[in-house]
């Protein structure tokens, strides 16, 4: 039996050292991915509903409807203390998302996401400007 002098078992030492901080690192940047996807579909998601709340123009609001809805979509976060408020121009939807995998650190995960709509009235004169804009530059020699 031939042994192989060159490689003692140096090698497999150091991997054992090296593999659980290399682990360690792929989950994080697993972990991390989830996390905001999470975050992006929230904020997303969170903004259509307030967009279709002021095209109906209501002013009653289900949390309810927009945890059920949201939390189809995410992959290990979910919701807590949804808030709608709304007044003559301005709509606002807020959401604490919790993701229950802890961090290399410890603990939770935790984001603050707000959505804020103004009125029509906004967007009309933001509509206006950028027409008129473009038209006037069109028009220069």
């Amino acid at each position: 039996m031939d042994k192989d002098v060159r490689n003692g078992g140096y090698f497999t030492v150091e991997m054992s050292m090296l593999m659980p901080f290399i682990i360690i690192i792929i989950f994080s940047v697993i972990y991390m991915c989830v996390f905001y996807h999470d975050r992006i579909v929230t904020k997303a998601e969170m903004y259509a509903l307030a967009v279709e709340r002021q095209a109906e123009n209501t002013k009653t609001f289900n949390a309810d409807i927009v945890k059920r809805r949201i939390s189809k979509l995410l992959i290990m976060g979910r919701l807590n203390n949804v808030v709608y408020g709304y007044d003559k121009n301005n709509l606002e939807l807020a959401a604490n998302l919790v993701c229950d995998i802890p961090d290399i650190m410890g603990g939770i995960k935790k984001s603050y996401i707000k959505i804020s709509i103004s009125g029509m009235d906004r967007r009309k004169r933001i509509m206006k400007y950028k027409i008129g804009k473009d038209i006037a530059h069109t028009l220069k020699p």
